[in-house]
């Protein structure tokens, strides 16, 4: 299960649509190490420029995934930790109309 997550976590990777790396970006938690290493791995496989890759603190009861706790957001958590920050990176960055979500 905690592979899974971290899996389906990268692949919030917003506007995943194939092959035009140019309207992608990936999301990574900054507080687990195994979400960067993913996030940058997975970057580099689909020739994602570093740029384009948003790293975000998303507090986690256990950096080394020892718990499930983790594998779950409540709604006003994911607005403040992840929804909003993105929406305030992508204005800033001019992403709004590039980036697919």
């Amino acid at each position: 299960m905690r592979s899974t997550f971290a899996f389906l976590a990268l692949m919030t990777a917003l506007g995943c649509t194939g092959g035009d790396s140019s309207r992608v970006c990936v999301v990574v938690n900054r507080a687990s190490p195994v979400s960067v290493a993913i996030g940058h791995a997975y970057a580099r496989a689909r020739e994602i420029p570093q740029d384009q890759i948003i790293g975000l603190e998303i507090p986690i009861p256990d950096p080394l995934l020892g718990d499930n706790r983790h594998e779950s957001i409540g709604r006003d958590d994911f607005e403040r930790l992840i929804r909003r920050p993105l929406e305030s990176i992508f204005e800033e960055r001019g992403w709004t109309d590039r980036i697919e979500i």
